[in-house]
């Protein structure tokens, strides 16, 4: 089974990075004004980017989907940001795409452990 990704950066550069780094997922990227879009039409197993009021869209309407911070913000908001789960992981700009890859890829992991995944009945 593929997993499931999108990308979420209003900058060009950095979607085009991190999707290096996500090599072999099955990736989706958009800038920050069509992702609540791309998230109705599409199921995700997890969400990279760096805006931080989509993570906590994302918490409250697909709980399941792991979420990944990129992010340059200051400190203060990431960690509120952490303690308050609206994200598993955070990443400083410029992110270790190894590190990135590696801990998405355990994140996966844990959540598979955690939640049982359901398929359509046709």
């Amino acid at each position: 089974m593929s997993v499931v990704v999108l990308i979420c950066d209003d900058d060009p550069e950095d979607r085009t990075a991190l999707r290096h780094a996500l090599d072999g997922f099955d990736v989706t990227e958009t800038p920050h004004a069509g992702a609540r879009a791309v998230l109705e039409k599409k199921s995700f197993d997890a969400i990279v980017g760096d805006d931080l009021e989509l993570m906590h869209y994302v918490r409250t309407m697909y709980p399941a989907t792991v979420r990944f911070l990129v992010s340059g913000d200051e400190i203060e908001h990431l960690n509120a940001a952490l303690n308050e789960g609206a994200v598993h992981r955070y990443f400083a700009k410029p992110h270790d795409a190894e590190r990135l890859r590696t801990q998405l890829e355990k994140s996966l992991r844990d959540r598979t452990l955690r939640i049982p995944r359901f398929t359509d009945a046709k």
